[in-house]
């Protein structure tokens, strides 16, 4: 009975940081949207009738509503993504906390030969993401930058690229610590996972040499 609870438990828990993931998501498509299908934005009222954008060109009325409809979302979606993304770290380092000590003291039962295998992976699909994240940054701002110069009709395309640009960077930040397991969010410049303190590129061997002098 004990078992099935935690499994339950478990479950929820895991469905509840999803859910709460969505509203990032939902925050990610509606500012790639926007950011795409408004290049000239903000549209305003520039006199009576009339609407502009930055550049002063002329857009209907239709276009103005539709453009405060998005400011509206991105805002109420942005709220939502704020509040969910504070409760989700929360969760997550309560999390982490609670299994610290666990980790820390199975550390030293495990495979050298096999966690030295699975750092180097970890650290390789880290670099394999970063250059992923850093190409379609640089593939989605050539494509706004066509856009707004009226070089890419093809304005779904531009949202893709810019969706999938975004995507990426939180692909990148999703990347799991190969010690703790949670996300390795480095502390700043110090390059160090915020939940477990790993160092960037660490070897399995260094990591455990660093365990045993921190509680020595």
């Amino acid at each position: 009975m004990g078992i099935r609870y935690a499994h339950m438990k478990s479950a929820l828990g895991h469905a509840l940081d999803a859910f709460l993931a969505a509203f990032g998501v939902l925050f990610v498509c509606v500012f790639a949207y926007g950011f795409v299908t408004y290049p000239d934005a903000p549209i305003r009222r520039c006199g009576a009738d009339q609407f502009c954008g930055k550049s002063n060109k002329p857009h209907s009325e239709q276009e103005f509503k539709d453009f405060t409809n998005w400011e509206s979302m991105l805002v109420l979606s942005f709220a939502s993504a704020f509040v969910a993304g504070y409760v989700l770290q929360r969760r997550r380092r309560r999390s982490a906390a609670q299994d610290l000590e666990l980790l820390l003291a199975t550390q030293p039962n495990l495979v050298p030969a096999v966690e030295e295998q699975r750092y180097a992976a970890a650290w390789k699909d880290r670099r394999r993401r970063k250059v992923a994240a850093l190409a379609l940054c640089l593939l989605a701002l050539s494509a706004v930058i066509l856009r707004a110069n009226g070089g890419l009709p093809a304005a779904p395309l531009a949202v893709a690229l810019v969706a999938m640009a975004l995507g990426s960077l939180v692909w990148f930040n999703l990347f799991a610590c190969p010690r703790c397991r949670h996300e390795f969010l480095s502390r700043q410049s110090v390059g160090r996972c915020q939940f477990c303190g790993l160092r960037l590129g660490t070897t399995f061997e260094e990591a455990l040499t660093e365990l045993k002098e921190d509680r020595s």
